[in-house]
């Protein structure tokens, strides 16, 4: 079987037997829900919002598909019971069931007028590109699937198996390149909804593409790809890790190379597999400027350039977006960072992996005149290295092309009383699935879900999220650099962190060599 290069499907591989779907009188209400894909029959769960869960988008990939691109999948005999998710992509040991055949989809269908066309979101997890699966609690599409919108979340390869480059896999590839799987099985997902999602009564040319951390850092790789064109018309990237250091593909395939041949690494059980960041150890202080060991490869072809490059030189694909941060992005990193004490702090803003010659500038930026104060000073110049500065940079290059551009800040502390927020706390707010979440949350979190969930709905449904009882929220230029903070109150606000987010900016062009 030859297999096809980035994401041009030329085989049809089956997908193995279907679940089988009950036809008895009892379950007529299941029968009901069936859904005619391109590769088969499908029957979900009835509800007020239909859910269909665990449904292939793409072949497993395994054995020879093991670093490749994903091929397609079907047909499928009978009909494929859409009942239980499924297991989600290798990654390091937790509660969920995992598996190297992980390539799975959920969709959530609210009812609807026949043939109704209801505005698509389709989400991407964060997790580092190591963790996460579609089917996190976090992430049920229920809350959102009400306020009328089909509602799709997937999974993505991580770690070794989803950001692996290799010369051999380069040699093997019809486009010459390697590493970039996880970014792949997006666009896979992407064109499952662009060819099937109008028989779940979604509009397939209206699609919005919105995800967390890593899942934001998938998207706004896809912005600048290529090969994104027409799978999705708007975008929300919250708390994404935009305008890093990528590693280029000859350094990502040195790395890769120093695993061993990809014949035995074929053959490894997929849970064994050793990871890139292990060649390295665990180095502190992390480098802020270096490239992520498991992460999108600026190889090219998939990923024409560095983000930065690509955005600042316009080279993006245009439309509509959202974006925005979390007030602490940093803490969730930096809390175990041996750095305690003000000598501590001005070792660590000295050491060459962080600002080196410019800890001086640093410490007037990020000032702690305690040792109290010097947890936060690190996670905050950590957060606007890795997530504040980016976000702003993606905003400005958004409008600067004419598009509408929104931004947000996350300020609201769980009950107005506990830690943060941190990366990824705004989460369960969008989704209003704070009910499923650990922690104590009052009946202003509660409203202040329904009030970002509806504005969320809002920008799927319109590509503006005003309306409501949500204050004008601007556009954003950046003259004004505005944002509407979501915390205790609602509320428009400006210029946030850009004397830091400007020295940021100045450290991130300085030259950085390759581990």
């Amino acid at each position: 079987m030859r297999l096809c290069g980035a994401i041009l499907w030329c085989v049809l591989v089956a997908a193995g037997p279907a679940r089988a779907a009950s036809t008895d009188g009892a379950d007529r209400a299941i029968e009901s829900t069936r859904v005619k894909t391109a590769a088969g029959i499908v029957s979900g769960i009835p509800g007020d919002v239909t859910v269909y869960r665990g449904i292939r988008f793409a072949a497993p990939p395994i054995d020879a598909r093991r670093w490749a691109p994903p091929q397609p999948v079907g047909p499928w005999p009978g009909v494929y019971a859409a009942d239980k998710f499924g297991p989600a992509c290798v990654q390091p040991p937790s509660a969920r069931e995992t598996s190297e055949d992980c390539l799975f989809l959920n969709v959530w269908v609210p009812k609807h007028r026949a043939g109704e066309k209801l505005p698509v979101m389709v989400w991407a997890y964060g997790g580092g590109f190591v963790n996460g699966a579609g089917s996190d609690a976090r992430f049920d599409g229920a809350a959102l699937a009400r306020r009328g919108v089909v509602l799709v979340s997937f999974n993505y390869r991580l770690g070794t198996l989803g950001f692996f480059a290799h010369p051999a896999l380069s040699r093997e590839s019809a486009d010459h390149t390697s590493g970039n799987y996880g970014l792949l099985d997006l666009f896979a997902a992407l064109q499952w909804v662009q060819h099937n999602v109008a028989a779940f009564g979604g509009d397939p040319k209206r699609v919005t593409a919105f995800g967390q951390s890593s899942g934001a850092m998938l998207l706004s790789n896809a912005l600048i790809s290529p090969r994104a064109k027409g799978l999705f018309q708007q975008v929300i990237l919250e708390s994404g890790g935009q305008f890093r250091e990528y590693h280029h593909l000859a350094v990502a395939e040195a790395l890769g190379a120093r695993l061993g041949d990809i014949a035995p690494l074929r053959a490894m059980d997929p849970k064994a597999l050793p990871t890139l960041p292990s060649l390295e150890g665990s180095p502190f202080p992390r480098p802020l400027f270096a490239p992520k060991m498991s992460g999108p490869i600026a190889d090219g072809v998939i990923v024409p350039d560095e983000q930065r490059n690509a955005y600042e030189g316009g080279r993006f694909l245009k439309m509509p977006a959202m974006l925005g941060n979390n007030r602490d992005e940093g803490s969730y990193v930096t809390r175990r960072y041996p750095v305690h004490t003000l000598a501590d702090y001005r070792k660590y803003l000295e050491a060459p992996a962080v600002f080196g010659a410019q800890a001086v500038e640093a410490l007037r930026l990020y000032p702690a005149a305690s040792d109290a104060e010097v947890p936060a000073a690190v996670a905050q110049s950590f957060g606007d290295a890795q997530y504040n500065y980016g976000t702003r940079g993606v905003a400005r290059a958004m409008a600067a092309a004419g598009e509408p551009v929104y931004r947000y800040l996350f300020t609201r502390k769980a009950s107005g009383t506990g830690p943060g927020p941190n990366h990824g706390d705004e989460v369960p707010y969008v989704f209003n699935t704070l009910a499923s979440q650990p922690g104590t949350y009052d009946d202003a979190d509660r409203a202040l879900a329904n009030t970002m969930a509806d504005a969320w709905v809002r920008f799927a449904k319109t590509g503006n999220p005003n309306g409501g009882a949500l204050p004008a929220w601007p556009r954003f230029d950046a003259s004004a650099d505005a944002y509407l903070e979501f915390g205790d109150t609602v509320h428009v606000g400006s210029g946030y962190r850009n004397a830091a987010l400007d020295f940021i900016g100045e450290e991130q062009a300085r030259p950085t060599s390759a581990p």
